[in-house]
């Protein structure tokens, strides 16, 4: 994912989609890094953003702040240049995580229609097929 800089530069970072939690998050070190080079600031949270998360061990944190950022992939079809809001963790292991309200909301791990014109369902006999049989499979409702 790219994220554009108040100095025009652009920050690449590799994202990771987790359909097992629903928020976004970034780290606390990503953000430390998008605060000096690109002047971006948190804000506070609401007070149902406030509550406890687990991480896969079972260890319980809370979101510190939130972010809003404008993103952009080219990876995902449909997501050119997104707003997004951001929670962020303080002791994460990853920079970007995006969580499973936005991946169905902007289908990003999905199979659209226009992807899958074309494919069908054909049968295949293995072996001799009797005339009744043929006419059977081909004849319509």
């Amino acid at each position: 994912m790219q994220i554009g800089c108040t100095d025009g530069s652009i920050l690449n970072e590799e994202a990771v989609l987790d359909t097992g939690t629903k928020p976004d998050w970034i780290s606390q070190t990503f953000f430390e890094t998008l605060r000096k080079k690109a002047g971006i600031k948190s804000v506070k949270l609401a007070p149902e953003e406030t509550r406890k998360y687990r991480d896969f061990n079972g260890k319980s944190f809370s979101p510190t702040n939130k972010v809003d950022l404008m993103i952009q992939s080219d990876e995902f079809l449909g997501m050119k240049c997104r707003n997004l809001s951001f929670l962020i963790a303080r002791d994460a292991t990853f920079s970007i995580l995006i969580g499973r309200s936005t991946i169905f909301k902007q289908e990003l791990m999905v199979r659209r229609k226009r992807e899958t014109d074309g494919e069908g369902a054909h049968v295949g006999v293995l072996g001799d097929v009797s005339k009744g049989m043929i006419k059977n499979m081909t004849s319509k409702p």
